[in-house]
């Protein structure tokens, strides 16, 4: 189900401009230069954010075989813009109880490690996480504790539509190529809430998201 379209929705940004994302935001670098720079005091009052909106679309491509990927696309921001990766991800499907029948369906996870970047995901009944594929905070290491790090937890809920049944969001919907007589409107409205988190080299939060999607169907506007 959640991969039979394209998820449109809005990101409501709440960012500290005083934490810097990366060394180089501070303007230390990684010991490149020789100027003394000041570094830049840490506001921990509830005061200091900068709020803003932005536009967001997203997809699941998935033949529910081995290889998976996570398409993204942000669009113009008003105010604080949205400070993670921007680039879309791909990896493999390690786990797949999607179809197990030994498990309640609530029970059944995905599991995803994206090849692209150091992170991986889980899909477990209407529920998805993603976080860090390790953390490491030695700081006799700078190179990889250097590194910003992402989390997000996502809710998938779904209402009847004009007569249909709540679907599963393991398995996938027929579409007009294999059932003529589907009723595209008569489908459940589908939707998505995320909370996300972004930190920086040093592990201080640097932003707060909460995310709202919709699922726009492949096939449900017609010319």
């Amino acid at each position: 189900e959640i991969t039979s379209g394209v998820w449109l929705g809005d990101l409501i940004v709440r960012d500290k401009p005083r934490v810097p994302l990366t060394p180089d935001e501070r303007g230390q670098g990684f010991g490149t230069s020789s100027k003394k720079s000041t570094p830049v005091k840490v506001e921990r009052g509830f005061a200091k954010w900068s709020i803003g909106v932005q536009k967001s679309a997203w997809r699941w491509i998935w033949d529910f075989g081995e290889e998976i990927r996570h398409v993204l696309d942000f669009g113009k921001a008003m105010g604080a813009e949205y400070a993670g990766s921007m680039e879309s991800l791909s990896g493999n499907v390690c786990v797949n109880e999607g179809f197990s029948r030994r498990l309640p369906r609530d029970d059944r996870m995905v599991f995803v490690d994206w090849s692209t970047s150091d992170c991986v995901s889980f899909l477990t009944g209407s529920y998805s996480m993603q976080v860090p594929r390790y953390l490491n905070f030695d700081s006799t290491r700078p190179k990889r504790s250097s590194m910003p790090f992402y989390t997000e937890f996502g809710v998938f809920q779904s209402t009847p539509g004009k007569g249909a049944a709540i679907p599963s969001l393991n398995a996938p919907l027929p579409d007009e190529e294999t059932n003529p007589d589907l009723d595209m409107t008569a489908l459940p409205e589908v939707v998505c809430s995320k909370i996300s988190r972004v930190y920086n080299f040093e592990g201080l939060l640097k932003q707060g998201c909460t995310s709202f999607f919709t699922l726009k169907r492949f096939g449900s506007e017609k010319d």
